[in-house]
């Protein structure tokens, strides 16, 4: 297991610039929050992280060896990325749909390939749904078996973007709680929030991002500061503990919101 390092990451796409000098990392066993208003550049990070966009300055490393170093079988296997917005068109069963995972790994079928699709729908607790087309699913139960296709790759570092975004409270819970068990299990894990009260209690540190630069990265309770929540996010918390957990709640804007990004996150 080794650790992913943005070091020094800037993007560029038509002239404006998407990350600024993005220095940042991810240690096995780790759970990094990605957090920061809509435009703030995260999606864009862990894009960059799986390969799909190459930095126009920088590098990201994997064990030290540069990730555009990596053939893309390769990549594929050592990081499963799930996307924002990922998408199931086609009707096909859901266990077909997670056993996509396998295809870095040849996808032949195999017992092993078998038991990491049986292993990751009852992870994510969908395993009475594997016979259903996944189109026939509401969009909370997808989110779930799309999450479950990327636990299939077994990768040792994940990087999830938004998967609590179509889930409600029981779910987002039992999520955050399955990512903290495979960091504890030694994963390295990179997730996008947009909720700061699930970053604050679960995550190890949060990495807050606003207008492509990298505003400060370190523990959640520390990190997550008055003054920063309100440059980020123009927002006033109340915060709290519930026994050895930090509890935080966004309560009142501060400011106008800030000005959404012409990109996704």
């Amino acid at each position: 297991m080794s650790a992913l390092v943005w070091e020094s990451v800037s993007l560029r796409r038509g002239g404006r610039l998407v990350l600024a000098e993005i220095a940042l990392r991810v240690e096995p066993g780790e759970l990094l929050g990605l957090v920061g208003p809509n435009g703030a550049g995260k999606s864009t990070a862990l894009r960059c992280a799986a390969g799909l966009e190459r930095p126009s300055a920088g590098q990201i490393t994997l064990g030290g060896v540069p990730l555009d170093s990596l053939d893309t079988a390769a990549r594929a296997r050592a990081v499963a990325f799930l996307p924002q917005q990922a998408q199931s068109v086609w009707p096909i069963p859901v266990e077909a749909a997670v056993a996509l995972g396998r295809l870095p790994h040849g996808g032949g079928g195999t017992r092993r390939d078998r038991d990491a699709v049986d292993k990751a729908l009852e992870a994510v607790g969908i395993t009475p749904l594997r016979h259903r087309p996944i189109t026939a699913l509401s969009g909370g139960e997808r989110a779930l078996a799309l999450l479950a296709r990327t636990l299939a790759v077994e990768s040792d570092l994940l990087l999830l973007d938004e998967p609590c975004a179509a889930l409600d409270p029981h779910h987002r819970l039992a999520v955050m709680e399955l990512l903290g068990h495979l960091a504890a299990a030694g994963r390295g894990i990179a997730v996008v929030l947009h909720d700061l009260a699930l970053a604050a209690r679960f995550c190890h540190r949060v990495a807050v991002l606003s207008d492509g630069k990298l505003l400060a990265a370190g523990p959640s309770e520390a990190t997550l500061s008055d003054a920063l929540l309100a440059q980020a996010f123009g927002i006033r918390a109340h915060r709290g503990r519930i026994g050895e957990e930090s509890l935080l709640i966004p309560w009142q804007r501060t400011a106008g919101p800030h000005p959404a990004g012409e990109e996704q996150d």
